[in-house]
């Protein structure tokens, strides 16, 4: 899991290689369909106060080692007004992680598209028939950011090997330079 800028190289620690991907079945709301292009899909509920939409992805994970990874922001009036969230359910009933408990909303992501922050998140599932379903709710005020919920990056992998490569503080790509005193024992950012 991690954090990354709309145009930055995601730096990643955990990588997956091989392995079989799944393709899901997608399944755009009717009322308010998502769009998508090039991988991104927005939520299309802009300047549309008390409105709900999903966007749901269907798969089976054949076996105990599949693996879910997805990148998802947000830009809107506040996380108790309007926000985003996710729900994995397996064979029917949701995963205890997901759900509410999961919503992002406000403009600390970005309030235009070319700075949004995304987040990763990357779950290990075990086998099982999934639906994980991206919600995107409005409250009956004013919007404000892009007024949109954004997911990309959705990868299901069955079985692939993973590789962990732990970089030590002081041995990134701004090494001991990025802290405050220029070593190891400085404050970083």
């Amino acid at each position: 899991e991690g954090r990354y800028k709309y145009n930055e190289t995601k730096q990643n620690t955990t990588t997956m290689t091989g392995g079989t991907t799944i393709t899901p079945t997608v399944t755009n709301d009717t009322t308010y369909p998502w769009t998508s292009s090039d991988g991104l899909y927005k939520s299309s509920t802009q300047g549309k106060n008390l409105t709900t939409t999903n966007l749901k992805f269907s798969f089976t994970a054949p076996t105990n080692n599949t693996y879910l990874s997805f990148d998802w922001s947000v830009s809107s009036e506040g996380v108790s007004s309007d926000y985003l969230y996710y729900t994995i359910t397996k064979d029917g009933t949701a995963l205890s992680d997901t759900g509410k408990s999961t919503k992002i909303g406000g403009t600390a992501l970005g309030t235009t598209e070319s700075e949004l922050i995304y987040n990763n998140v990357s779950k290990k599932l075990d086998k099982g028939t999934y639906e994980l379903t991206f919600t995107y709710t409005k409250d009956s005020s004013s919007a404000k950011g892009t007024d949109t919920g954004y997911v990309k990056n959705i990868k299901i992998i069955d079985s692939p090997t993973i590789n962990v490569t732990k970089t030590p503080i002081g041995e990134g790509a701004d090494g001991p330079s990025a802290s405050t005193t220029h070593n190891i024992y400085g404050v970083y950012e």
